[in-house]
């Protein structure tokens, strides 16, 4: 449903939509603002307007067990979701990831290393993955490789 609402002075818009569809359309917002630099009340307003045009795409990350039935979904900056989240694309990240050759991981092994860790993994810590920093366990200054095995996420925070 959509509904307009107004005082004289200010207006409001709202839109209710399926939980999935809003988790999407949320992300898609907040993304549009950061690559715009601008806030996110700015990015809707634009959208809305066209002043912005979207792109074609937006990717939601989310993780699910694989070897647990009916395992819950984790949904990047949202949390965890007990229903089944619809998509459009899988991928099996259970198959070994090679070494990088350089400091920074790749996509793939930064979202693994984010859907295996959920957290920053300094004790009791509960800063989201995707807001923390990916960091070496072993210095790779030191000879500590880049391989999920050698990466985990922690907050600023910690440093």
């Amino acid at each position: 449903t959509y509904r307009f609402s107004s005082n004289g002075t200010s207006a409001w818009l709202e839109l209710q939509v399926e939980e999935d569809t809003g988790m999407k359309l949320d992300a898609f917002i907040h993304q549009t603002a950061a690559k715009e630099d601008i806030t996110v009340p700015e990015a809707v307003i634009k959208l809305l307007s066209g002043e912005i045009k979207p792109p074609a795409e937006v990717v939601l990350h989310t993780y699910q067990a694989c070897d647990i039935e009916d395992a819950p979904t984790f949904i990047e900056g949202f949390g965890w979701r007990a229903e089944p989240m619809p998509h459009d694309k899988m991928r099996d990240l259970t198959e070994e990831i090679k070494e990088a050759d350089g400091y920074q991981p790749g996509i793939i092994m930064r979202k693994l290393v984010e859907g295996r860790d959920g957290t920053c993994r300094v004790g009791g810590c509960g800063e989201p993955a995707f807001l923390s920093q990916l960091d070496h366990r072993h210095n790779w200054a030191e000879g500590g490789p880049t391989h999920p095995k050698n990466l985990v996420f922690a907050c600023r925070s910690w440093w």
